[in-house]
């Protein structure tokens, strides 16, 4: 059996509360706070850990770290960290003020190292995952769009302005630009892909597909390869080496009305030139030895590691290869 650990979470004190946990990068716990209620004074308060923290807006705790966030919008919902600053998103589908509302309005703000935002930009809504490269791309993951996926504004492919059905996985340049889409860019023959899993980290960016339940390679100068497994809409995968580990899939009932299972099952697969080939399939076990209390929740997959939570998001699990 895998058995999960307790991630290093952050000492909140009152007036804050959790609204992301993941993994950065290079795989360290990364955290986004919201302010609840400022302190009688209204401007700032102290942390659990000493730091001086802004009385209102957000925040975020990396590396034992509180870092204020006064610049980002408050709708934001999740953070990642990579060699060339933060990035902040929000997944609703109304992250704009004033007159910029609905999927157009930007909803990903890219920070410096300091957290400072330097600009927003729309990745169009209804994302499932996003994450940061070394070179500072954004690799974001779709699923389960109604019809046709529209382009936001200066995404500059004109040859997908007629939009684009599940485009499965798409990589975005800082400033905006669409550059590569799974769906009409890796030469697949299917019209579309739901993202299940994505994990972008030093070891490049992989993913859970629905084609063949395959796990997709990709590179940035377009290369893409299909590996295909058994395990149907995962929560999350983990690298390393030539190794992969995938958690959980779909087990449907066996009777109508029946409860799905095998969101607890960890299966490990051998990467060789042609296929993925199956060593190990194992239930998953919390760090004292019980089951998983139930699906496991805001998944984030980083490099050879696994977040994620039961309901708690300010106390999240890890999943280790």
């Amino acid at each position: 059996m895998y058995v999960l650990r307790d991630a290093v979470a952050p000492s909140v004190g009152n007036g804050w509360k959790v609204v992301y946990s993941g993994l950065d990068f290079w795989g360290k716990e990364i955290f986004l706070l919201a302010a609840t209620v400022p302190d009688e004074a209204g401007s700032s308060r102290v942390g659990a850990a000493g730091n001086v923290l802004p009385g209102q807006g957000m925040a975020v705790w990396r590396e034992g770290k509180f870092t204020p966030l006064p610049s980002l919008p408050e709708v934001a919902d999740l953070v990642d960290y990579g060699p060339h600053g933060y990035v902040f998103a929000s997944r609703s589908n109304s992250s704009g003020s004033g007159e910029e509302h609905g999927p157009q309005a930007g909803n990903v703000w890219i920070g410096d190292s300091e957290g400072r935002v330097i600009r927003s930009i729309s990745v169009g809504s209804q994302f499932s995952h996003l994450a940061v490269d070394d070179a500072g791309a954004l690799w974001v993951g779709y699923r389960d769009q109604a019809g046709l996926w529209a382009l936001p504004p200066g995404a500059g492919r004109q040859d997908l302005a007629d939009g684009v059905l599940l485009p499965g996985i798409c990589c975005w340049l800082a400033d905006g630009h669409l550059s590569w889409v799974l769906s009409t860019d890796s030469g697949a023959a299917d019209v579309g892909f739901h993202c299940y899993a994505l994990n972008v980290s030093m070891v490049g960016v992989v993913a859970a597909v629905d084609l063949d339940n395959s796990v997709v390679t990709m590179g940035r100068g377009g290369e893409t390869t299909f590996k295909a497994t058994k395990n149907q809409s995962p929560f999350g995968l983990a690298v390393r080496g030539d190794h992969v580990l995938i958690l959980g899939r779909i087990e449907w009932p066996r009777r109508r009305g029946g409860p799905l299972s095998g969101f607890d099952v960890a299966t490990r697969y051998q990467v060789t030139e042609a296929d993925l080939d199956l060593t190990e399939e194992v239930r998953v076990v919390l760090p004292d030895g019980s089951p998983l209390p139930g699906v496991p929740q805001g998944v984030c997959s980083r490099g050879d590691s696994i977040l994620m939570h039961f309901g708690d998001v300010a106390r999240p699990f890890i999943l280790s290869l």
